[in-house]
């Protein structure tokens, strides 16, 4: 059941959440990883936890919240990261 979830949620909604966040962040294969990403936490999480009442604003959530963290992981190494130091 899990499985059917999940695949219904990436066949009804997947297309339209990856340009959602590929226009917010202005990054296609950064919205495109990130979907992977959580596709595969659905698969591992939902089994477990239940499915969500929404499957698909899940996946929105979370592929937000991994764009929003790799992009300013990109922003702090791109600055010389947090633990830098001057030699």
């Amino acid at each position: 059941m899990t499985q059917a979830a999940l695949a219904a949620a990436v066949r009804g909604s997947g297309p339209r959440i990856v340009a959602a966040l590929a226009a917010r962040f202005r990054d296609l294969d950064l919205a495109e990883d990130a979907f992977a990403d959580a596709c595969a936490r659905a698969a591992d999480l939902w089994p477990q936890q239940g499915i969500p009442a929404n499957p698909a604003a899940w996946l929105y959530r979370v592929i937000r919240s991994l764009c929003s963290s790799d992009l300013a992981l990109a922003k702090n190494t791109r600055a010389g990261g947090a633990g830098a130091s001057i030699a």
